[in-house]
């Protein structure tokens, strides 16, 4: 799965020995609904063979248990695990979906990412805003953050501020 602007980056021989018997707890590769320069199967042949043990499948969209699994059984000796990132793709913060993620075997839960208030560009309100992705009222996000002592205020933006 690779692309013409993504190309390997070369390892020196150096690194992949200070990676022995290490896990990568954040890896990204295909299948995914972003191009990736490699899948999950080959990622795992590659580490393996550099004395890698294992790594954490992480994707922005769905839960990665299952492909965990194919990679465990497709790559003897090498060990993968699933993980869970709590975008709306799955709910957001769903307890269902963490649940369900854990019985196929992810043992990494991640709060959201694409879908976190940070990518609002400090906006509480409006279309742009974190309530908005939130799927919640503006005023309950605001008493959310006075409790947790977050001054709300400091997130304004006019209203002429382009999104």
């Amino acid at each position: 799965m690779s692309t013409p602007t993504q190309e390997a980056t070369p390892v020196s021989s150096a690194a992949w020995k200070c990676l022995e018997g290490a896990y990568d707890v954040q890896i990204h590769v295909g299948p995914d609904v972003i191009p990736r320069r490699i899948d999950d199967i080959d990622c795992a042949k590659e580490f393996l063979a550099h004395g890698m043990r294992g790594f954490v499948l992480k994707s922005h969209y769905v839960q990665t248990g299952e492909r965990a699994q194919v990679v465990n059984k497709a790559v003897p000796g090498f060990k993968a695990y699933g993980a869970i990132t709590l975008n709306h793709s799955v709910g957001g913060l769903n307890p269902v979906a963490v649940e369900l993620a854990g019985r196929s075997g992810c043992k990494m839960v991640w709060m959201p990412t694409v879908d976190a208030e940070n990518e609002t560009a400090g906006r509480v309100d409006g279309p742009h805003g974190a309530a908005r992705i939130l799927r919640i009222n503006p005023h309950t996000l605001r008493a959310r953050m006075r409790k947790l002592r977050i001054d709300w205020r400091r997130f304004r933006v006019s209203p002429t501020a382009d999104p």
